[in-house]
């Protein structure tokens, strides 16, 4: 029996080696046409992931601004001493609706890269002016509040500033600057408006209400017309025209 299997084996091993290779396989992956060379899109990454690396350039007009009254007191020191008397005016309304700069910062750059940023800033102000002589008229202004631009973004923030002083005077320093500047005190009646020009400056920084971290950081510069005649303005207490000019930057999206 064992002999039997010894020779069955060595023969079944030979049939195996002499049988033909089994033709192979038709590759699905080459069986499969050649694909378009068409380059992918670019991919796009949504908003909230891209990064606030870039600050554009925010320059606007407002000629059609008005500060509405708020509540006025007055304060002064007790009698025999400096004479002081103050006003103070409480829960205001700032409204500046703001349009496009059209100018050129350079041959080829704009003022204003921001034409949807057109809208207005509105703020619950404060503020101060000093009535007593001599040089009447400066003060100090806050509040809080919102620039909202044409394109539905609202920018929430602070503004501070002052009113009355001249902010941009010939500087003392041995640096040497060309400017229009302005006296300490930027005050004084307008006969052909018949008003008080009251000089203004300010800054507001606000940032987006949708929380992307957009950021709006802008100076403000410009003139209260308060009706009056050469022995002083009528009511510093709102109800006045406010004209000037406003800018700075808006940090924002990589393109």
């Amino acid at each position: 029996m064992l002999f039997t299997m010894l020779q069955i084996v060595p023969v079944a091993a030979m049939s195996l080696c002499s049988a033909a290779a089994p033709t192979p396989a038709v590759s699905a992956i080459s069986a499969m046409p050649a694909a378009p060379l068409v380059m992918p899109a670019p991919l796009v990454m949504p908003q909230s992931m891209k990064e606030l690396s870039c600050l554009a350039a925010f320059s606007k007009d407002f000629c059609e601004g008005f500060m509405y009254p708020g509540h006025e007191s007055t304060a002064s020191c007790p009698t025999g001493s400096q004479e002081c008397k103050t006003l103070d005016v409480a829960n205001a309304t700032l409204y500046l609706p703001m349009v496009r700069n059209t100018t050129l910062c350079s041959q080829d750059g704009k003022c204003d890269e921001l034409p949807e940023k057109d809208g207005y800033l509105k703020i619950d102000a404060t503020y101060s002016v000093r009535l007593n002589k001599p040089c009447p008229y400066r003060g100090c202004i806050t509040g809080k509040g919102e620039y909202r631009a044409d394109d539905g973004n609202v920018y929430e923030g602070e503004l501070i500033g002052t009113i009355g002083v001249g902010t941009h005077r010939e500087f003392a320093c041995p640096e040497a600057r060309t400017c229009f500047c302005e006296k300490c005190l930027d005050a004084e009646f307008a006969p052909n408006y018949g008003a008080w020009r009251i000089g203004f400056e300010a800054a507001f920084h606000g940032k987006n209400t949708d929380g992307n971290g957009e950021e709006l950081c802008i100076s403000l510069s410009g003139d209260f017309y308060v009706e009056g005649n050469v022995y002083g303005p009528f009511d510093l207490n709102g109800n006045f025209k406010i004209k000037g000019t406003a800018d700075g930057v808006l940090r924002t999206f990589c393109p």
